[in-house]
């Protein structure tokens, strides 16, 4: 019976730790994904013009969180991105 018990709480936890990895994973994908579907590319320049609106979509804030490190607040300022 303890056997049994200890089966059911430890595949739970690995049931947790699964689901755990494959939300970021998938997050990860969605934030590319979202990345590259806002970039606008000027005279060799990336930029993401949504970064400077004030908005509630989660998915557009996770982007320019993940790719304006340390940037300003919305109201204040948008950074652009040089690659070359």
């Amino acid at each position: 019976m303890e056997i049994m018990r200890r089966k059911r709480i430890l595949s739970g936890v690995a049931g947790i730790a699964v689901g755990v990895v494959l939300v970021f994973l998938i997050c990860g994908v969605l934030v590319s994904v979202e990345a590259s579907a806002m970039q606008t590319k000027s005279n060799g320049w990336f930029t993401y013009p949504e970064c400077d609106k004030i908005g509630i979509n989660i998915l557009e804030q996770a982007v320019c969180a993940a790719t304006l490190p340390g940037a300003n607040v919305p109201q204040e300022a948008m950074y652009w991105q040089a690659y070359s």
